[in-house]
């Protein structure tokens, strides 16, 4: 499967990818979605999801409460 960089993304695509980032507060869109953006219906819906988890204040508590658990227990 071919990935799309951001330096060949489209317009859309690239909204998407500076959505992720944003949302992630990244620098760089993580590999992963780089393979997805040969299917930009998908990439969008999946976007949306992971931007609303990411920014929502429980969701970020919850994670790093069970971070703050991992790292007690290595």
């Amino acid at each position: 499967m071919k990935i799309i960089p951001e330096s060949q993304a489209d317009s859309k695509l690239l909204a998407l990818y500076r959505q992720l980032k944003t949302g992630l507060g990244v620098g760089q869109v993580p590999l992963f979605f780089t393979y997805l953006g040969p299917f930009p219906e998908y990439l969008e819906y999946i976007t949306d999801q992971i931007v609303a988890n990411a920014t929502d204040s429980k969701f970020t508590k919850l994670v790093s409460e069970v971070g703050s658990d991992i790292a007690t227990i290595t």
